[in-house]
C-alpha cells in the first residue's frame, strides 16, 4: 500500500505521543517504523515543522525530535506563516 504525507505525518505524531511533551527523540528511531521511501518521510517531517507540530535539532550529527510544547507553539504563532530558526 502505498502511504500518502497526511498519513505518514499522522504515523509521527502517533509515534511522538508515546513520550513526554518536548522530550526530543531520535528521529531514526521513527523514521525506521514509517513506510518506506526517503521522500516521503521527509517531506511529512517537514510538513510537521512548518506547521509547528514537531520540533527538530540536530546534535553531535544526529537529529532529534519532539512535540511541540505550548511555548514552542506560541514562538511559532508569533512568527507567523514562516518557520522559526533560531542558531
Amino acid at each position: 500500500m502505498i502511504e500518502n504525507h497526511s498519513s505518514v505525518e499522522q504515523m509521527i505524531l502517533d509515534a511522538l505521543q508515546s513520550y513526554p511533551e518536548g522530550e526530543m527523540v531520535p528521529w531514526a528511531r521513527i523514521r525506521d517504523t514509517l513506510p518506506a521511501g526517503f521522500w516521503l518521510r521527509l517531506t511529512a517531517l517537514g510538513a510537521l515543522v512548518e506547521h509547528g507540530d514537531v520540533e527538530t535539532v540536530k546534535v553531535r550529527g544526529r537529529n532529534y525530535i519532539a512535540r511541540a510544547d505550548s511555548f514552542s507553539r506560541a514562538a511559532y504563532r508569533a512568527a507567523g506563516s514562516s518557520a522559526l530558526v533560531l542558531a
